[in-house]
């Protein structure tokens, strides 16, 4: 199944809440090891980092999901000790073409680091 840019940007209106707990469902699904055990714990530090990828023009569905998965890979604080990623993230352009470079340059990241 391939989901559009725009019907992406459909589901930007997802309430933060539901969207913290469907992110933590998703998560839980794939990578359990990864969260906190306490549910409540992770669906809040989940709902922040929903806001902080807001806070830079991030609004569908798969823009903030991506940004969340950056922020569990890289440390929440990942946009400001990775300026690269800051500076991009700041940037007046459309919320998908960020959240495709941060894919991108998450891909890049983790590749160097395997080598």
């Amino acid at each position: 199944m391939r989901i559009s840019p725009n019907q992406w940007d459909s589901l930007a209106s997802v309430a933060p809440d539901v969207l913290a707990h469907r992110l933590f469902d998703i998560l839980n699904e794939h990578v359990p090891e990864s969260l906190e055990d306490d549910r409540e714990v992770t669906v809040d530090a989940i709902a922040q980092q929903i806001k902080r990828a807001r806070g830079y023009r991030l609004e569908s569905e798969y823009e903030v999901s991506v940004y969340v998965l950056c922020a569990l890979l890289l440390g929440d604080d990942f946009d400001e000790r990775f300026p690269e990623a800051g500076k991009v993230l700041a940037l007046d352009t459309a919320g998908r073409d960020k959240a495709q470079w941060l894919r991108s340059w998450t891909e890049v990241v983790f590749t160097t680091l395997n080598e």
